[in-house]
């Protein structure tokens, strides 16, 4: 693993916390929606994943293999799949 320099490993987290604070109250929020037009549900649904999931899958990617926390449980709250699940579950038909 490649363990960066201090001022590195609290710039990630930051952006982790970001992350994770900015994508669960996206989350509340839109899982009270209630979009009755099945068309735009799934634009809403695709917008989100296309977006989202993109993004984070690639910050995922580069930085797992990085060592900069003892507790990753604590900033890594999700794997890229069950971001995935969680935005595709948004907006039920």
């Amino acid at each position: 693993k490649r363990v960066p320099d201090r001022w590195a490993k609290s710039m990630i987290k930051s952006k982790l916390k970001e992350f994770n604070d900015r994508f669960a109250k996206q989350y509340e929020d839109q899982n009270t929606w209630s979009v009755p037009d099945a068309d735009l549900r799934s634009h809403i649904r695709n917008l989100n994943v296309k977006k989202i999931f993109e993004s984070y899958k690639t910050f995922y990617k580069t930085y797992r293999g990085v060592d900069f926390s003892r507790n990753m449980g604590k900033h890594i709250k999700y794997t890229p799949n069950h971001l995935r699940a969680m935005l595709e579950a948004l907006l039920p038909d």
